[in-house]
């Protein structure tokens, strides 16, 4: 846990600390997203707390993500159930990208670490589920535990089709390397924004895939390769203050609903968020699928 302070101190140096010399515009913007793969409601055969999603693999996450010039810090953190094979762990990623411009393509390449432990995603889980008089998630922490290093590249590229105003539309491929813990993976997607209303709301679509060309244990028992898709939209509070509410799909496996609730088989992984961020009308959805 030391190590991973030291380098968020370390990279937060970096990003703002001396000039790059790559177009620099001495602005700061961030964005700070809390994100959870279910919603509970009364809905089915009179029963209280029925869930849109299984509440479980990825049940809770916080998305950090400092911005300076050409430069991203991103803090994420995620905490991970598995009903089906009576384990948990938590997960915190911290990482450094700069991104680079060559004619029409944008290429972001990150470095980074991730850490694998017990990061108090019990008691999180467990809280809010006592605020809801939801049933409480007992499961033993995974001793598989350490810390390792990480590596991705992202590129894209976007241009304006003009069906609506201020719309962009922008393929985009992301490749991401674990050293342990994460499988490693590559996704190509494509993103359609557009305006809804005035500079206050803006719409997001996302759709595209997920391929995992790596195992690791534990977290790939959860997931496969499949089609994802997301929905974002962006509003304008007061002048460059936004906030963002969105859903994700993806491929998933091996979830298991409360007993309470049902035994339903899901294959895919909701994930709802609301975000909180200063000066970030150009930032993706993308940000949003860490995982």
């Amino acid at each position: 846990m030391i190590k991973i302070i030291l380098l968020a101190i370390f990279c937060s140096n970096i990003l703002f600390g001396q000039d790059a010399g790559l177009n620099q515009s001495h602005d700061v913007s961030w964005s700070f997203a809390y994100v959870n793969d279910n919603y509970s409601a009364t809905w089915l055969n009179g029963k209280s707390e029925n869930y849109i999603g299984a509440d479980d693999f990825l049940t809770t996450s916080f998305l950090l993500r400092l911005y300076k010039d050409d430069r991203k810090l991103s803090v994420t953190y995620n905490t991970i159930t598995s009903r089906y094979f009576n384990y948990r762990f938590d997960l915190i990623t911290a990482g450094l990208a700069q991104n680079f411009k060559q004619g029409f393509l944008d290429f972001q390449p990150q470095i980074g670490i991730i850490y694998k432990g017990d990061l108090a995603g019990e008691t999180i889980q467990n809280t809010w589920h006592r605020m809801r008089a939801i049933q409480k998630v007992h499961l033993p922490y995974s001793r598989d535990k350490g810390i390792a290093l990480l590596a991705s590249t992202h590129f894209s590229s976007s241009f304006k089709p003009d069906f609506f105003k201020g719309d962009l539309f922008t393929p985009i491929l992301d490749i991401s390397f674990f050293s342990e813990f994460k499988p490693s993976w590559i996704s190509p997607v494509f993103s359609y924004k557009a305006e809804l209303y005035r500079n206050i709301l803006s719409m997001e679509l996302l759709g595209g895939g997920r391929y995992y060309f790596s195992k690791k244990p534990e977290y790939s028992k959860l997931i496969r390769s499949g089609l994802l898709a997301a929905l974002n939209f962006k509003i304008r509070v007061y002048q460059q203050y936004f906030m963002d509410l969105g859903i994700s799909l993806s491929p998933a496996k091996n979830m298991r609903e409360d007993p309470v609730f049902g035994n339903d088989r899901f294959n895919y992984l909701p994930q709802m968020w609301i975000v909180f961020s200063w000066d970030t009308s150009w930032q993706s959805i993308v940000d949003f699928i860490d995982y």
